[in-house]
């Protein structure tokens, strides 16, 4: 018995992989999973008609299907694979649009009943639901479903048609109700062009409180390497902006509450941290940012004044802040169909790292770390300990901390950030331009010119082109 891949059946049957999809629906074809993938057998597919009932105006008009966005599509279902261990209780969520990325999960070994689709278009909705009679798809508010599931899951990827500024209500209830497992992939796609004063401001924010927390850790002598709207161009605003706002909101609850820890501090600390926080009134996720720095300072200024590990008050700050810790990041650009509108992407592997806390989950400690009890008592707690017992105790402490303050520090684009990848053809920067006027010197036709570099833009080429030939005239 012959066995096919997605890719393989769709070419078989002459179809594209998105038709077939539709087709072995229609005709009752069964796949056969192998390997965690979807197989078809050959000779089924050989026997059965190749007749498609669809909706053919909404697939020819799909705005959304071109080499670049294909490419980045392909990128983002590498990414998952290649992070997590994909089998038949993998969940995906992803927005609907004309459902592009279904088959792919699919051809992956997703079960298309883990895959949910959100859309608030009637007509869209109702075009992927005819497809993918298998696929949960849900027609309506993306901020609504994100409130009111119940699932978790493994992979969530939020392809917005638009800014940074319509996605942080959806990214913070993500972070809120934990919706990510503790092993997952997380991926956002924005318009990276023409922002308004307003979408220029919030750009601005994360990387304000950035420069804060890197300068009041680490000294002045940062300052260069940081990349501020300061030091920046427009693009580089946007770039690292967009970036820098969802590493912060992955940093756990304090974007958008005060951290839980601040009940484990004295009672006349907290009384005064609590009056200065609410003169602040923070509203923001820059509030909140600012203000949870503050007060983690705070806590280890606390420990070390009652003299007791101050390793420990990181430890139960980011066991209530909840952080998803990176793995890994991608980060990608691409340009629209026309090749005029760019849009930037992030791809995320995170890990929730539950084993850091296992030396706070002792009995004796857990009245501590739910705040029903202050520093005094740990204090007493602690001096308590054999000698055996804290040198344990303080080894474990230590251990997590340095994990945490390594892994804290990711959350800075000042920290390695990569380099986005450019994918699909691009417009040509100053050393391709350049090049190109170097290769027209030596009389290489545009044609000849692409073949050298076919991710090269042939409209922009044109462009380059025309301008070195007005250079030539003038001289």
């Amino acid at each position: 018995m012959q066995l096919l891949t997605l890719k393989e059946a769709a070419k078989e049957a002459g179809l594209s992989p998105l038709e077939f999809v539709i087709y072995a629906q229609q005709n009752n074809i069964k796949s056969i999973v192998k390997d965690q993938k979807p197989m078809y057998e050959a000779k089924i597919i050989e026997s059965n008609p190749k007749i498609i009932e669809h909706n053919p105006e909404i697939i020819k008009s799909n705005p959304y299907d071109y080499e670049a966005k294909n490419i980045w599509r392909q990128t983002w279902m590498n990414f998952v694979s290649n992070s997590l261990t994909i089998n038949q209780q993998t969940k995906v969520l992803c927005l609907g649009g004309y459902g592009n990325e279904i088959p792919l999960y699919v051809e992956k070994g997703i079960q298309q009943s883990n895959i949910t689709v959100v859309e608030g278009n009637n007509e869209w909705s109702q075009h992927i639901h005819q497809l993918y009679p298998g696929v949960d798809v849900q027609n309506k508010d993306l901020l609504s479903y994100l409130e009111t599931t119940p699932l978790k899951f493994e992979s969530i990827l939020l392809d917005y048609d638009g800014r940074l500024g319509s996605s942080l209500n959806h990214i913070e209830t993500i972070i809120r109700r934990e919706l990510l497992h503790e092993h997952s992939c997380f991926g956002v796609n924005y318009f990276g062009a023409r922002e308004n004063e307003k979408e220029q401001a919030l750009l601005q924010k994360p990387l304000f409180v950035e420069t804060q927390e890197v300068l009041l850790d680490r000294g002045e002598q940062l300052q260069s390497e940081l990349k501020t709207f300061e030091q920046e161009s427009t693009y580089s605003l946007r770039d690292f902006g967009i970036t820098a706002t969802v590493l912060q909101m992955l940093s756990g609850r304090d974007s958008f509450s005060i951290n839980k820890a601040l009940r484990i501090l004295p009672s006349d600390e907290r009384r005064f941290l609590k009056r200065h926080f609410a003169t602040k009134n923070p509203t923001t996720y820059k509030d909140f940012l600012e203000n949870n720095y503050n007060l983690r300072r705070w806590l280890h200024d606390s420990f070390s004044a009652k003299e007791v590990p101050h390793e420990f008050s990181l430890i139960a700050f980011a066991y209530h802040a909840k952080p998803y810790f990176i793995e890994d990041l991608k980060r990608l650009k691409y340009y629209n169909g026309r090749g005029n509108t760019p849009f930037l992407s992030d791809f995320y592997h995170l890990e929730k790292r539950d084993d850091i806390f296992a030396c706070i989950r002792e009995s004796s400690l857990q009245r501590f770390i739910d705040g029903k009890s202050s520093i005094d008592a740990f204090k007493i707690w602690y001096n308590r300990l054999e000698k055996r017992e804290r040198k344990e105790f303080d080894a474990r402490a230590l251990n997590a901390n340095r994990f945490l303050t390594h892994e804290y520090s990711r959350f800075l684009t000042a920290n390695d950030l990569p380099e986005r990848i450019l994918l699909g053809a691009h417009d040509l920067s100053t050393e391709e331009i350049k090049e190109a006027h170097t290769l027209f010197s030596l009389n290489k036709s545009n044609d000849d010119i692409m073949k050298l570099h076919p991710a090269w833009r042939r409209n922009s080429l044109n462009g380059v082109k025309a301008q070195y030939t007005r250079k030539n005239q003038r001289a």
